[in-house]
């Protein structure tokens, strides 16, 4: 949550995503079934459609963004004058793009940007070619939270009405003449080596007969990492309304339009940040000319925002304080006002949705012991609601690819009412064995006994913070087609406490830890873990029984290689064995890193690169290998 202390800036643009979908389909993976455009029975597990971006590259970035909005201890403002930070570029920056993939294609919850380096440049105004000042970071591997279908007037809900945060600290950070900025001088003082980021995406465009085909709007924030925040979530005090308890810690129904806030108690300021980025809905509207999903993204709605604890409202804000920075009204000002944020596409673009209120000193006690709530006041609605005891739950890490014997610890957090919840009893547990999520002719989570947890429940420490242990079997093969061909390797699993509603299908539920919000409308888990098979290494792999259908299943899947280099051709692959065997061994961080889609085992990395070591024969009765 640190992205929401100060100093901290804003920024907007547009992004680009372009991810091949081939290997979305399960059917995809059997080679010996052929590719149809558009299947006729969309819903049928058989299909082999490539859905609609089959050449994509995979490349996720960061287009035309530029600060639009700061805040430090002045608070809130968007002049330039006031610092040059206004108005800097910020944008993709490396050797080679970031990749967009997904966890597997039965888990698609979790899509992940891997190899993502930002770059914040202040132009020199003398040259815009040169660099005045400027900061770069590197994002680790961060996947989406708080996916919703944001356009809720839309006719029915798809990509683009879709809305989702990435959120991580930025390593490997670099200075450069950060004086020249009063800003970012301060924020390199509070945090030099590391930084905060959480980025909204929303309205994009998956149709390739539109001009802006693959391309969204993106705004967001960044701002110091404090030592002891978590990196991924966001306490969320505001989340939702859902209908009434249906038992086991579940709820039926969403009520609200709104999606999730995070919110931030600033002590020293005496201020509460509230992040409505990803909270207020955006306006659908099919338009009259042009693209079917705006260039410039969705506007929000305009609304007047009430900020309430029990039935007092909190604070002071104004259309003035959000937009421009200049500070509250004065106490003379229209009544109207009082306790209200008035939010609309401004608000949104400059600020990246996140709005500050000054807390009396009558009221800070009312703010740290009760849960909030946001009312729409011009709809007369409860927009977003904190759980009655202020009880949230999520996970450092959601995602995690695990080999045979492999181990990880996964962090989960726990807060109540936004501050550290110590001693809370957390239980976790497999979701249990279920037909595969992406309609392929197997269930996932199965074998059950490939994951085992360290424990049935964990209990939180001082810091609210509690580790779980995950320690990778070997699952067998237990996805495999109807002919006996191979799906995807290894099988994919769901660590969740959930326990299901008599009638119900566990995924329905959004609701994961007893009256505790994870992320907001997640269809599978906190936790996401893709465990590999074993693979037995062969005395002497060769290309026509080992390695080859291994490359020619990866030319099969993103067609866009082909382009480049024809992995399913044995010539090809010997021509270019050093620069195949040099991407195929790069850390899986880097964003040239091959496989893509980071789903290559270690055991079959292992085989591949003996192959090459062995002079790359092509057949076991091969007399002669290739030097």
């Amino acid at each position: 949550m640190s992205y929401l202390n100060i100093p901290r800036f804003h920024f907007a643009g547009r992004f680009q995503a372009d991810p091949s979908t081939v290997n979305n389909n399960d059917a995809n993976f059997d080679p010996t079934v052929a590719f149809t455009e558009a299947p006729a029975n969309p819903g049928d597990p058989t299909n082999t459609s490539v859905y609609w971006n089959p050449n994509g590259t995979h490349n996720w970035e960061l287009v035309g963004c530029a600060v639009r909005g700061a805040a430090d201890g002045r608070g809130p403002f968007a002049d330039p004058s006031l610092d040059a930070i206004i108005g800097a570029e910020v944008c993709s920056s490396g050797d080679y793009p970031a990749k967009l993939v997904d966890l597997d294609p039965d888990n698609q919850q979790v899509s992940q940007i891997w190899g993502l380096e930002i770059e914040v440049r202040i132009p020199d105004p003398k040259d815009a070619s040169q660099t005045l000042a400027s900061v770069t970071g590197v994002m680790p591997p961060t996947a989406f939270g708080d996916l919703w279908s944001r356009a809720t007037n839309a006719p029915r809900p798809g990509m683009p009405t879709m809305s989702a945060a990435f959120q991580a600290v930025l390593i490997n950070v670099k200075w450069a003449n950060p004086g020249a900025s009063p800003l970012l001088a301060a924020l390199q003082q509070v945090s030099p080596t590391s930084l905060s980021i959480r980025f909204v995406v929303d309205s994009y465009q998956p149709s390739a007969k539109q001009s802006n085909f693959t391309y969204g709007r993106v705004v967001g924030t960044i701002g110091p990492a404090l030592s002891g925040d978590a990196p991924r979530s966001t306490p969320r005090r505001l989340a939702p309304v859902y209908s009434t308890p249906a038992g086991n810690g579940a709820y039926l129904s969403i009520l609200s339009t709104y999606g999730p806030a995070g919110a931030l108690w600033d002590a020293g300021r005496k201020r509460l940040v509230l992040d409505l980025g990803n909270c207020v809905p955006t306006v659908w509207s099919l338009p009259g000319a042009g693209p079917s999903v705006p260039v410039a993204g969705w506007p929000a709605v305009t609304c007047s925002l009430q900020l309430s604890c029990g039935t007092e409202v909190i604070g002071w804000l104004s259309p003035l304080e959000m937009k421009s920075g200049a500070g509250p009204l004065s106490t003379g000002a229209s009544a109207a006002l009082h306790g209200h944020i008035a939010f609309d596409t401004a608000t949104y673009l400059t600020y990246a949705g996140i709005v500050e209120t000054a807390v009396p000193d009558s009221q800070i006690s009312l703010v740290l012991r009760s849960p909030l709530t946001l009312t729409n006041v011009d709809a007369g609605q409860i927009a977003v609601q904190e759980d009655p005891a202020g009880r949230y739950v999520d996970v450092d890490q959601p995602f995690l690819r695990l080999n045979p014997g492999d181990s990880a610890d996964v962090t989960l957090r726990a807060t109540k009412l936004g501050q550290p919840w110590a001693g809370v009893t957390l239980p976790v547990d497999l979701q249990p064995v279920a037909p595969a999520a992406n309609g392929g002719p197997w269930n996932n989570n199965d074998p059950p006994a490939a994951l085992m947890l360290s424990a049935a429940a964990v209990v939180t420490g001082a810091d609210g913070t509690a580790t779980l242990k995950l320690t990778a079997g070997d699952p067998g093969t237990p996805r495999l087609y109807r002919d006996g061909q191979a799906g995807p390797d290894g099988q994919i699993y769901a660590v969740t406490s959930l326990r299901p509603i008599p009638g119900q299908p566990p995924q329905l539920a959004p609701v994961l830890w007893p009256s505790v919000g994870q992320v907001f409308l997640f269809p599978g888990a906190p936790i996401n873990v893709l465990v590999f098979s074993r693979f037995a290494m062969p005395a002497q792999p060769n290309w026509d029984d080992h390695v080859g259908p291994i490359l020619s299943l990866y030319a099969r899947l993103y067609p866009y290689m082909k382009g480049i280099i024809d992995l399913a051709d044995y010539a090809t692959v010997t021509q270019n064995a050093e620069d195949i065997q040099a991407v195929l061994n790069l850390p899986v961080e880097s964003p040239h890193y091959m496989p893509i889609v980071r789903d290559l085992s270690a055991d079959k990395l292992a085989m591949i690169n003996r192959w090459f070591e062995n002079g790359m024969p092509k057949s076991r009765a091969a007399s002669h290998v290739i030097t």
